[in-house]
C-alpha cells in the first residue's frame, strides 16, 4: 500500500484503433445559418480489459470547421489524451454553427469528421446537419448596450422600452425566398406598413415578437395551400427553435403585438403557435376594424388572442389549447366572431380560466361599451365552465350567441342567476346547443377538424354561413354547414 501511495503516474496503452461507438454518423437536426444548434452527443466505447489513451482526437476540418466538440470536458478543434479506462466509456459533445454564403444559399449539408487517432488506423464518426439560410434581424448593439423601442412612459416620466428595432423601409415585405429569424421585437414605426407575403416563415428567438406602434399597420397575405402537411402558402409564426422535440413547446417566444391606435390591420392564412402570447390586438385608431381570417393560434403558454377594446371581425378563426385563456376580451370592443373554434384542452399544467373570458371592463373597474356577436361557432374544452362573462352593466352592452355549440355546466347558483347565462332568453342565445362533445379529430395535438358523428355537424345557420361560404381548409359549407371553422370533409 505504502509503494502505491507514492506512485503519483499511472501509464495506459495507447489506442490501437478498436474503439467502438454510439452511432457513427450524428445527424444534427436543421439549423439556421449563422445561429448556433443544440447540443448533441455520442458515447465512445473501450471494450477492452485495461485502460487507454487517445492521442488526438479532431475535427477533420480544424479552424476551418464550424462544428465545436468538448471531449471528456476538453475543447478546440482538436484535444489530446484522453483517457477512457477499461470497459468504460466517454462522451463527445457536438455544437455547430454554418456561415451563410452567395455559394450555398437555401437549403444544403454542412459535413464534417470527428478523427480518432490510433497507433493501427484511424477511426471516424461523420457530423452531417442541414442548414437552411435565413434573414437574421436583431438589435444592434452599441456600447454594450443592445437597441430598444419606446412602449411609452410610466407614471414618474420615465421611458418605458423593449428590446428590439425599427424595421427599414427595406424590410417591411417579408416573402418566401428565405425565412427571417427575429431577435428582439422587430417593430413597425407609426404610418408603416408591414406586409407578410404567403409562405413566408418567421422564426423568432426567446422574448422576441413583432410590434406594431400606434398608426402602424399590418398585412398578412398567406394563402391556401395545396399540401396539408408542408403548408406552402400559409404564414407560419414559431420560435427559432427547428428540432422535432420543440415542436409543440409552449411559450418559445414573445407575442405579435397591435398597439392601441394601430391601423386596420388583416390577417388571413396565417399559424401562430408556441408563443407566449399569441396575438394582442389593442383598441384600434379612428375606429378602424381589424380582420382575421383561416388563421389559427395554437399552443399559447399563456393566452391565445388577447384583445382589448378592439373592433375585430373573426372569420375561421381557430385559437387552441392555451396555458390560460383560448380568447380574453376585456375593455370592451365590437367584435363579430363567425365559424370560429376557440377550444382549450391545455394539459401541461392545472387550468381553472374558460377558453373564453369577455368583460366591458379594465382592471381598474372603468367600464366600456361592448358588443359581441358569437354565430356558427364552437367554444369548448376539459373545464366544465368554458366561457365566463362579465358586465358592469349589461344593458349597455349588445350580447348574442347564435347556432353555437358552447360548454356551460356550472353548479355556481349566483352565476347561474344573471341573466346573461339564462340559455333559454333568446335575448342572449338562440339555437345553441350546450355541453355536447364536439368530437375533435384529436384536440390533444391541436386537431381541431371535426369526426363525421359531432353534434356540430349541419347545425350551423346557413345564411350567416354565405358570409363565410369556404371553411378553413377551403371546403364548400353552401349547404347544411357545420358549427366551427371546420367542415366534415368525406375525402
Amino acid at each position: 500500500m505504502v509503494m502505491f501511495s507514492c506512485r503519483n503516474d499511472f501509464e495506459y496503452s495507447d489506442n490501437s484503433g478498436q474503439l467502438h461507438f454510439s452511432a457513427d454518423t450524428l445527424f444534427l437536426d436543421t439549423i439556421f445559418s449563422d445561429i448556433s444548434s443544440s447540443t448533441y452527443s455520442f458515447k465512445v466505447y473501450n471494450r477492452q480489459n485495461e485502460a487507454i489513451n487517445i492521442p488526438s482526437v479532431s475535427l477533420e476540418k480544424q479552424e476551418n470547421s464550424r462544428f465545436r466538440i468538448n471531449v471528456n470536458g476538453k475543447t478546440g478543434p482538436t484535444v489530446s489524451d484522453i483517457i477512457i479506462e477499461a470497459n468504460d466509456s466517454i462522451f463527445v459533445f457536438v455544437e455547430v454553427t454554418a456561415e451563410s454564403t452567395s455559394q450555398n444559399s437555401g437549403e444544403f449539408l454542412y459535413e464534417d469528421r470527428v478523427r480518432f487517432y490510433g497507433t493501427e488506423n484511424d477511426q471516424f464518426v461523420q457530423l452531417i446537419t442541414l442548414v437552411r439560410d435565413a434573414h437574421l434581424l436583431f438589435p444592434e448593439r452599441s456600447n454594450g448596450i443592445k437597441e430598444s423601442v419606446v412602449l411609452g412612459m410610466d407614471e414618474s416620466g420615465e421611458e418605458l422600452r423593449i428590446e428590439g428595432f425599427e424595421l427599414d423601409s427595406d424590410e417591411l415585405i417579408m416573402n418566401d425566398e428565405k425565412p427571417y429569424v427575429i431577435y428582439g421585437y422587430a417593430t413597425v414605426k407609426p404610418e408603416d406598413t408591414l406586409r407578410i407575403l404567403a409562405g413566408s416563415r418567421l422564426y423568432f428567438h426567446r422574448e422576441s415578437g413583432i410590434l406594431i406602434q400606434p398608426g402602424g399597420t399590418l398585412l398578412v397575405s398567406g394563402s391556401l395551400s395545396n399540401d396539408p402537411e408542408l403548408l406552402e402558402n400559409e404564414v407560419i409564426f414559431e420560435g427559432d427553435r427547428p428540432e422535432p422535440e420543440f415542436s409543440d413547446i409552449p411559450g418559445q417566444w414573445g407575442t405579435i403585438w397591435l398597439r392601441g391606435g394601430s391601423g386596420s390591420h388583416q390577417i388571413e392564412n396565417l399559424t401562430i403557435k408556441n408563443a407566449t402570447v399569441g396575438l394582442i390586438i389593442e383598441e384600434p385608431g379612428s375606429q378602424s376594424v381589424s380582420t382575421i381570417k383561416n388563421t389559427r393560434i395554437l399552443n399559447s403558454s399563456s393566452i391565445g388572442l388577447l384583445a382589448r377594446g378592439a373592433h375585430l371581425t373573426a372569420q375561421n378563426l381557430v385559437v387552441g389549447n392555451a396555458g390560460l385563456y383560448a380568447m380574453y376580451i376585456d375593455r370592451g370592443g365590437d367584435y363579430t366572431l363567425l365559424h370560429n373554434t376557440l377550444a382549450n384542452y391545455w394539459d401541461r399544467s392545472f387550468r381553472s380560466t374558460p377558453a373564453l373570458y369577455v368583460s366591458d371592463n379594465d382592471l381598474m373597474g372603468n367600464s366600456s361599451q361592448l358588443s359581441l356577436f358569437v354565430a356558427n361557432s364552437i367554444i369548448y374544452g376539459r373545464n366544465a365552465v368554458e366561457y365566463q362573462l362579465e358586465f358592469t352593466d349589461i344593458d349597455t352592452s349588445e350580447l348574442l350567441f347564435q347556432n353555437s355549440l358552447l360548454r356551460f355546466e356550472s353548479s355556481d347558483e349566483d352565476l347561474n342567476s344573471l341573466p346573461y347565462y339564462d340559455t333559454t332568453n333568446t335575448d342572449f342565445y338562440l339555437n345553441c346547443l350546450f355541453n355536447a362533445d364536439p368530437l375533435f379529430t384529436d384536440p390533444q395535438k391541436a386537431q381541431f377538424s371535426l369526426q363525421a358523428e359531432s353534434p356540430a355537424r349541419g347545425t350551423a345557420d346557413a345564411q350567416i354561413s354565405l358570409q363565410v361560404p369556404l371553411d378553413i381548409r377551403g371546403v364548400n359549407r353552401v349547404t347544411e354547414p357545420e358549427m366551427g371553422a371546420y367542415e366534415i370533409s368525406e375525402n
